[in-house]
């Protein structure tokens, strides 16, 4: 889907009329440019995390972060972590979608921990 996908799934995720619960978009051939419309676009909306009525891990308010796959893409993580930082972008990694840290607040996004797993061309 590139980069100009990944900026639709990023608008999809701010105006979906429900929050959605998971993206697996790996092996899609994205870059640090489509990584970045996914996380910002989850951040201006101020959707996520979003409250979780079913079953699985939620923080003390009830919310839950979207889980994400992204692994299998062509992005440079380090290139990009300090501008989702100062875009205030709240992310983690981790094994499973209720694996998320800390216990007490949620994380806006949390991709699964291979995500650093890249491919190395270009698209």
């Amino acid at each position: 889907i590139g980069d100009v996908g990944a900026w639709a799934i990023g608008q999809l995720l701010a105006v979906a009329r429900e929050p959605v619960h998971e993206v697996h978009l790996s092996h899609n051939r994205i870059t640090e440019q489509g990584a970045c419309s996914i996380f910002e676009a989850i951040a201006r909306c101020k959707r996520y995390p979003y409250h979780m009525d079913r079953s699985g891990r939620r923080d003390t308010n009830g919310l839950t972060p979207v889980w994400l796959r992204m692994e299998y893409n062509c992005v440079q993580w380090a290139a990009i972590e300090q501008r989702l930082e100062s875009q205030q972008v709240r992310w983690c990694a981790a094994e499973s979608r209720d694996g998320w840290g800390p216990k007490d607040s949620s994380p806006m996004v949390c991709v699964h921990s291979s995500y650093k797993n890249q491919k190395v061309e270009e698209p």
